[in-house]
């Protein structure tokens, strides 16, 4: 029987490691999102365990915890730690990412979804007290854009974040969020396209540039003016017809943020 009672025991305390560790996890991810550590590293893992009152293998295990999450990043070794990350739009897009990608979700259907909900954060933007200073930063990328009319990819990016812009400036931050992250997928198909394209010299002609940089300028306008509706129909006539063009290369692809550059976690060193 003492085998038996032996491994029950061991059992036990596994049990108990575990439950201890998911109560140190849980602070700790409470204070790393409250911006509750001064620095953006960890305490030592002797002195989270001479905090807490509790032993080292609980402190591993409660660290493991939050690394999985994305929350921090542990260095091996002599010059190890754990360094700490709040959670940001990059992680939450990629976390989208991965969801819509498990489930087989085509660009075109991140399109069709953009089209509805990225024309409401122009809208919010319109309704904002700071709309003058909304509208003066996207006019300045507006004027940026077309200062880079000729240099494909750089004309993309400055595109891209006038659309970052929207919705990040909505006004609502739980909207923001959640836009912001699908702005990101969609960000990461449109400059994929566009590399693609500019190798084999099929980018847009520089008539159809402008002729973004102008429905742009729209936007900003009816955001300027206060007119909502204005904001949100130049926004969702707009996002139609551009996507048109992505969209006829490969809209019924699934998404895939397993290659490229979009932020994924940080893995361990």
């Amino acid at each position: 029987m003492t085998p038996g009672l032996d491994q029950t025991d061991t059992f036990r305390r596994r049990i108990r490691h575990v439950r201890v560790a998911d109560t140190v996890a849980a602070d700790l991810r409470s204070r790393i999102l409250s911006g509750g550590f001064s620095s953006e590293a960890l305490p030592t893992q002797t002195e989270i365990a001479a905090e807490w009152g509790v032993g080292l293998t609980s402190v591993r295990e409660a660290l493991r915890v939050l690394e999985s999450e994305g929350l921090i990043t542990i260095r091996r070794g002599n010059q190890g730690g754990a360094t700490v990350h709040s959670p940001d739009v990059d992680s939450a897009s990629f976390s989208l990412g991965l969801s819509l990608q498990a489930s087989a979700t085509t660009i075109d259907e991140l399109g069709v979804a953009l089209s509805y909900v990225e024309p409401l954060c122009a809208a919010l933007c319109a309704e904002s007290p700071d709309r003058k200073s909304i509208a003066d930063s996207l006019d300045q990328l507006n004027d940026e854009a077309m200062d880079a009319v000729d240099d494909e990819l750089a004309f993309t990016r400055l595109s891209r974040e006038f659309h970052s812009q929207v919705v990040a400036r909505c006004g609502n931050r739980a909207i923001s969020l959640v836009v912001e992250s699908m702005v990101g997928l969609w960000t990461f198909q449109e400059e994929a396209w566009a590399r693609e394209l500019t190798q084999d010299d099929s980018y847009p002609e520089r008539e159809r540039r402008i002729q973004v940089v102008d429905a742009h300028r729209v936007i900003a306008k009816g955001i300027a003016d206060g007119d909502r509706a204005a904001a949100e129909h130049a926004s969702r006539s707009h996002l139609h017809a551009a996507q048109r063009y992505i969209l006829a290369s490969g809209g019924n692809k699934a998404i895939d943020v397993t290659r490229g550059s979009l932020a994924a976690p940080r893995a361990s060193r």
